[in-house]
């Protein structure tokens, strides 16, 4: 866990100066929750749903959301769209509790985006056709 401390920090120091979502990777749920715990201390605030995200990032600040296969296939669908969205400058998602859709400009300088999530839940995610490896930028896999 040592080597886990020493670069993470550099990896949120080159992640923040992108203009695309990073992904943090975790090999199980334990590494996960350390991984979890390092955002927080980095300042990083998580969003429970890619809505509360939006809302979220109309005040700027540094945000994550946690990727869980257990999720339904709207939730992922939601957060597919808006990693495939975010580098365009637009993010354009149909809320189905609002009924709404919620269009947000993401502000590269002071909004920044990180995606956590584990091997297997990622790999159970991809089956159901949503590969976030394709749409996140620099990864950071703790292995």
């Amino acid at each position: 866990m040592s080597d886990l401390k020493t670069n993470f920090p550099d990896f949120i120091a080159q992640a923040i100066a992108l203009k695309e979502i990073a992904l943090v990777l975790a090999q199980d749920e334990s590494e996960e929750e350390a991984l979890r715990k390092m955002l927080i201390e980095a300042d990083f605030v998580e969003a429970p749903s890619v809505s509360a995200l939006l809302e979220k990032m109309k005040t700027n600040g540094n945000f994550f959301l946690t990727l869980d296969s257990s999720v339904g296939l709207e939730s992922l669908k939601q957060l597919y769209d808006f990693t495939a969205q975010y580098a365009t400058g637009q993010i354009e998602i149909f809320d189905p509790v609002s009924f709404k859709t919620q269009v947000i400009a993401p502000n590269y300088g002071k909004t920044h985006v990180i995606i956590l999530a584990n091997v297997a839940d990622l790999k159970l995610i991809a089956q159901k056709g949503f590969n976030f490896l394709n749409n996140c930028g620099l990864t950071y896999n703790a292995n």
